[in-house]
């Protein structure tokens, strides 16, 4: 019994969809099987992520679906390639800061602070987050 083959999982299936259409936009022949580009493959991606995206359903059945249609229509070599993009995307998100929205008098509050104690804002927002989960204790 051979290995089993990765499958799209429902947080991914957004991202491997964009992932494709951008290929076959940019017309990448190498990732189908079939190269001649009927519209079919493309249209039913299209229709996949459009559920995707629009109806904001990532479920188990819109997994398959893509699923199907990668093995239907995506060569082993570009899955290998939309893989190893996958990674790099989820390993960016994991480590993009993230941005927060503060009131004008917390930002200057928290500012003050920063530059009294020498800080980067991330520095003193962890600062206090550790001195009021140690008070907690």
């Amino acid at each position: 019994m051979g290995r089993p083959r990765k499958q799209i999982v429902a947080d991914d299936c957004w991202l491997v969809g964009t992932y494709f259409l951008e290929k076959m936009r940019k017309f990448e022949p190498d990732c189908l099987y079939y190269p001649e580009y009927s519209s079919d493959p493309i249209e039913q991606l299209q229709n996949i992520v459009y559920v995707n995206r629009v109806l904001q359903e990532r479920t188990d059945l819109q997994c398959r679906a893509l699923n199907a249609w990668c093995r239907k229509w995506i060569t082993p070599e570009a899955m290998a390639k939309m893989w190893t993009a996958l990674r790099q995307r989820q390993y960016q998100n994991r480590h993009k800061p993230l941005a927060v929205t503060l009131e004008r008098q917390v930002h200057a509050r928290l500012r003050e602070y920063a530059e009294k104690e020498e800080l980067t804002f991330s520095q003193a927002v962890d600062e206090l987050l550790n001195w009021y989960h140690a008070k907690e204790s």
